[in-house]
């Protein structure tokens, strides 16, 4: 009988799918289409192109027949981070795939559920960051939009900016007469 030998992060990125689906595969979030359970997915191969291809899904599936599967979030093995949506985002991002029809959890299951699966990247010592709301994106045709910060011109120091020129070309002159 032959067995599948993985490489290192492939090996890895399995183990911690296989343990994730050990401590919370029976986890079950209420939805407003009924039950779904995470997942974080596992490699598809045998390697990961020496972690290049590192980057795991956390996934909602349906835990009974059909159903959408969801993205919560991603970890990556090689580098050890992992990033989830927070209640809001990833509502937002239900309503804009399902236009507003897709399976919609309420806020405090969503919360402990977050919360098991941070305790499970915190043993694992992956840092975990939660993103939220995304920014809509503009209407075809329409002129991006920039942050009113970004808009405004930074002020330039112009006495900083001269005194450094002056004391650059200074230093270039004794370098100059030192090196002749």
């Amino acid at each position: 009988m032959s067995s599948v030998k993985h490489t290192m992060f492939a090996a890895q990125a399995l183990s911690q799918a296989d343990m994730f689906k050990a401590l919370l595969g029976s986890v079950r979030l209420p939805t407003s289409l009924g039950d779904y359970r995470p997942e974080l997915s596992a490699p598809e191969g045998e390697s990961t192109g020496g972690g290049k291809q590192s980057v795991q899904h956390i996934k909602l599936l349906p835990a009974q027949g059909a159903g959408p599967t969801l993205v919560m979030g991603s970890m990556d093995a090689k580098v050890k981070t992992a990033e989830l949506r927070s209640f809001d985002g990833f509502c937002q991002m239900v309503d804009l795939r399902f236009k507003g029809a897709g399976p919609r959890p309420a806020g405090e299951p969503y919360e402990a559920l977050v919360t098991k699966i941070v305790g499970f990247f915190n043993s694992q010592a992956v840092a975990v960051t939660m993103k939220g709301l995304e920014a809509p994106a503009a209407p075809e045709g329409a002129a991006p939009q920039v942050p009113e910060r970004l808009a405004t011109p930074v002020p330039r120091n112009r006495l900083a900016l001269a005194l450094g020129v002056a004391l650059g070309v200074s230093a270039g002159v004794v370098v100059a007469l030192i090196l002749s």
